[in-house]
């Protein structure tokens, strides 16, 4: 899609009223750099972050429902911060067990390539466990080969993202349950060096999570409330997240509702 399209919409902005909670948050959508993408904002924290130890705050990260895990670009957060996120190490492959891990994740538009760390996340006011999250374009390892050769576009930057990362909250708890058994090519690596990054499998507690089933409670899914739009669209689009089903008053089911079952797929 284009950036800024000259036949954007130009009426105002769409909003709903929204519902109070801890378990909810702000979702935005305007052409400031994409069309029809929906942003949430996100504080990433180091481990255990307590005095000096820092957060940043980061917003337009693209809320996707169709990708799990949280993936920050390197230039949203501090060169201090940054260093203080430990490495996620413990590639099944890894004969030492030490190596970095890094990812090649790959989407319809394209990949993003860079290190795996450990990190909590909060968007609203629901924290997340330490879990596993790239770090994008960080320029600590070369880009493998067949990751460049399959991958399509890179968006390891936010110019060419859009974004300052992704939020993914898909069905799925895990990025690639899969690859804990099977090494696929454009997948997870360990890299012992700069540019010596080989294919492994990796355990799924150490890859890339939905990080709502991280949160401690109103993890068990989420709702997206956007606003109805006019026939000719929109400017702008304000919305909510909400964690959680049926864990709040925010969140209720109703009594009599159509569940459609998903399979692992």
């Amino acid at each position: 899609m284009p950036v800024n399209p000259s036949n954007a919409p130009a009426n105002g902005p769409a909003t709903i009223t929204p519902v109070s909670g801890a378990n909810a948050a702000t979702i935005t959508v305007d052409g400031k750099t994409s069309i029809n993408q929906p942003y949430v904002t996100i504080t990433l924290c180091a481990p255990n972050a307590q005095g000096s130890n820092p957060c940043a705050t980061i917003d337009r990260m693209i809320l996707d429902t169709g990708s799990s895990g949280v993936r920050v670009m390197a230039s949203a957060v501090s060169s201090l911060l940054a260093a203080q996120l430990p490495a996620q190490t413990g590639a099944t492959d890894d004969p030492t067990g030490n190596a970095p891990v890094a990812q090649c994740a790959t989407f319809a538009s394209g990949f993003t390539w860079g290190s795996l760390k450990r990190a909590t996340v909060s968007i609203g006011g629901e924290s997340s466990s330490v879990m596993p999250v790239q770090l994008i374009g960080d320029t600590a390892f070369t880009v493998p080969a067949d990751c460049s050769a399959r991958g399509g576009r890179n968006l390891s930057s936010a110019s060419a993202m859009g974004a300052n990362g992704i939020v993914g909250i898909s069905n799925l708890v895990y990025d690639d349950a899969a690859a804990a058994n099977t090494v696929f090519p454009a997948g997870f690596y360990y890299c012992p060096g700069t540019s010596s990054c080989t294919s492994t499998r990796l355990a799924v507690n150490k890859q890339p999570l939905n990080p709502v089933a991280a949160f401690p409670s109103d993890n068990n899914g989420t709702i997206i409330r956007l606003p109805n739009l006019p026939r000719t669209g929109a400017a702008s689009a304000t919305g909510q997240v909400i964690f959680g089903i049926n864990t709040q008053q925010n969140n209720a089911m109703p009594s009599t509702v159509n569940i459609l079952p998903l399979d692992q797929y």
